[in-house]
């Protein structure tokens, strides 16, 4: 692959995650749109024709490995996986 393609590439790559974004943005307002009108109808479910819109409360659990790294440091470093990733970026 020559430079050129390669640059061509990265152009049509920044153009379809731009356009991805701004998809992202749209379907956020949705989203938030819907919120909004189950607050406003005070209910967590609306059904309509094509579809059943819910919200739903749930709750995470988590370690605060901050704090357990230092209140704990050596069973923090026991139980710590490091993992390899690669990340790939384009930068114009």
């Amino acid at each position: 692959m020559t430079i050129h393609e390669i640059s061509c590439k990265a152009k049509e790559y920044r153009d379809i995650t731009a356009f991805i974004k701004q998809l992202e943005d749209e379907a956020e307002a949705l989203k938030v749109a819907m919120i909004e009108e189950l607050n406003e109808r005070n209910t967590d479910v609306l059904q309509t024709d094509i579809c059943t819109v819910r919200l739903s409360k749930y709750r995470s659990t988590r370690i605060d490995t901050t704090r357990l790294k230092k209140e704990l440091p050596d069973v923090a470093d026991i139980y710590t996986k490091v993992t390899e990733m690669s990340r790939f970026a384009v930068t114009f």
